[in-house]
């Protein structure tokens, strides 16, 4: 699966079933994986024993209880996106070992509009909106609400803070 930015690479059988005449087709497709690594540009290490199942279409796609391992740490992700490919709309859920990320928005060339998203870790809970810019030219500008217990932080999925072990 190549990315259009050729963000992510992955060999995995997949079927695929095609429909409608060669000017407009329409097709929708299924993803078994098991136990397969995904490489992102933008995470430094690669996402691990990924498992389950990912049904796409010419207009979406959607995952339920896919697993998968990232720096050690154990996600299992539901998620759907619709509008494709005019305007991505994406909700997803990731449960972590010791929390949740839900979120839901849109995808734009230049950015993605955070309609609403919750991070929930230990007791720390954070409400988030806003837009993330993927170039110098479109900044980001996220909004943030709600309470963070520092001993929270001394190990994020992803992000060490071992002087935060502490508190």
């Amino acid at each position: 699966v190549d990315h259009r930015d050729g963000d992510y690479r992955a060999r995995q059988p997949a079927r695929v079933q095609l429909a409608g005449p060669l000017s407009h087709p329409r097709w929708q497709g299924t993803a078994h994986l098991s136990n397969a690594t995904l490489q992102l540009r933008s995470l430094p290490k690669p996402i691990e024993q990924l498992t389950g199942t990912i049904r796409l279409s010419d207009q979406g796609g959607s995952s339920t209880q896919l697993s998968c391992v990232l720096d050690g740490e154990p996600i299992t992700v539901t998620g759907s996106v619709s509008e494709w490919p005019t305007a991505p709309r994406i909700a997803a859920e990731a449960q972590l070992a010791n929390g949740r990320i839900t979120l839901t928005g849109t995808s734009h060339p230049d950015l993605f509009q955070l309609d609403t998203g919750e991070i929930i870790v230990g007791r720390s809970k954070l409400l988030v909106q806003g837009r993330i810019g993927r170039h110098p030219k479109h900044p980001s500008h996220l909004t943030v609400i709600g309470a963070l217990n520092l001993s929270d932080l001394h190990h994020l999925t992803w992000f060490h803070l071992k002087g935060m072990e502490e508190w």
